[in-house]
């Protein structure tokens, strides 16, 4: 499951970061960047070596998105349901 998460949140799904906080009075004002996916960040960083972004790119090509998504879907269902026979079975008296 690990595998699959990891993908859909390093590809797929967007975020935003924080560039910075400022004090004014009793209020902060928070100023964030445009949502990007991890990916997208990597990929405009001039700190990454481009061996490593070509790598990233053949990755990003060769992933579904729609697939990637029912995969971490019915995973999460089968562990939701591991745990509730887990719970029904340890509250049997």
């Amino acid at each position: 499951m690990y595998e699959s998460v990891r993908l859909w949140i390093n590809f797929f799904n967007p975020s935003q970061k924080l560039i910075s906080k400022v004090r004014e009075g009793s209020k902060i004002r928070k100023k964030y960047d445009a949502h990007q996916t991890p990916y997208q960040r990597v990929m405009a960083s001039d700190k990454i070596p481009e061996k490593y972004k070509s790598k990233l790119k053949k990755q990003f090509k060769s992933s579904d998105p729609i697939k990637l998504k029912r995969s971490v879907d019915k995973k999460k269902e089968i562990l939701q349901d591991m745990v509730s026979k887990k719970n029904q079975n340890e509250f049997r008296w």
